[in-house]
């Protein structure tokens, strides 16, 4: 069911019930959403089979803007991979999702839907944490307001940022190994509003 509030007061301005993820590709329980501009919203989740990714936006009143039925973002997954959407702040999103051979793979969603450019990173890319890459807990991704999204690489240990069109703008390395606990539990690469990171965060212990 969908609900649209007054912002000062919270009275119910309308609401009616919508299908995101009906009908012959179903819906499964994973899923994630952002908002985007404009009172819009971006869904993401699996399909009934578990192994497709779709995506769906939504404007202030519940309707769908990106066709009567989701956009396919993935599909051949083998089965339910981990994922995450961030909104561009260009009525767009980022999303990731980790495939089964353990390859990050990163995308850009227009404001109509379609995928812009797409970037896949190995495990041998990604290091220690490929395994451990989650939508909860260890978020190795980032988007700032200006558009751009950065990247954590490497086993913590290199932070990557691409434009909001796809170029590689830079590569810093923030550590080395030698100064990582062995056993890395938690991390968060942060954005501010800004375009830089804010902050790498890693809990963990020797």
């Amino acid at each position: 069911r969908f609900l649209k509030l007054t912002a000062d007061s919270g009275t119910i301005i309308s609401q009616k019930t919508i299908e995101i993820g009906a009908g012959e590709y179903g819906f499964n329980a994973f899923y994630d959403y952002t908002p985007s501009t404009s009172g819009t919203a971006i869904f993401v989740f699996h399909d009934f089979r578990g192994d497709t990714l779709r995506a769906q936006k939504l404007d202030g009143d519940g309707n769908k803007l990106w066709g009567k039925e989701p956009i396919i973002l993935a599909a051949n997954l083998l089965r339910s991979v981990a994922f995450e959407v961030f909104s561009d702040h260009h009525g767009g999103a980022y999303l990731w999702y980790q495939a089964v051979d353990a390859t990050l793979h990163v995308l850009h969603l227009d404001d109509t839907g379609t995928t812009s450019w797409q970037k896949q990173f190995t495990p041998e890319q990604l290091g220690d944490f490929a395994r451990r890459i989650g939508p909860y807990a260890n978020r190795a991704v980032t988007t700032a307001k200006d558009g751009s999204i950065f990247i954590l690489l490497d086993g913590f240990q290199v932070v990557t940022k691409f434009s909001f069109s796809g170029d590689k703008l830079w590569e810093t390395r923030i550590s080395n190994r030698a100064s990582i606990a062995s056993s890395v539990d938690d991390f968060t690469v942060l954005a501010d509003s800004d375009g830089r990171v804010a902050g790498v965060q890693l809990c963990g212990k020797r």
